[in-house]
């Protein structure tokens, strides 16, 4: 039988509405960081904009994923080990 803990866990729509107003104040500071770079420096072309939006999502991305690391890797295979033996 297939373990269906995803659907023990609970909503928080507290965390939804916050996660939904951070959404929409990052959007709107994705066009005003951009804005600020064009007027700054008229020559920056699409491609170069494209590099630096996904340089700092990809940063902003490692830091979500990257919060519970060690005790995934760490924590989590001492116990499979242990199990084991």
């Amino acid at each position: 039988m297939p373990d269906n803990d995803f659907l023990a866990v609970s909503n928080n729509p507290t965390k939804g509405v916050v996660y939904y107003l951070m959404y929409g104040l990052f959007f709107q500071l994705n066009f005003i960081f951009a804005k600020v770079l064009y007027e700054r420096n008229p020559a920056l072309t699409s491609f170069q904009l494209l590099f630096y939006r996904s340089l700092i999502s990809t940063l902003v991305m490692v830091a979500f994923v990257n919060k519970d690391l060690k005790k995934t890797v760490w924590i989590q295979s001492i116990d499979i080990i242990s199990s084991l033996f």
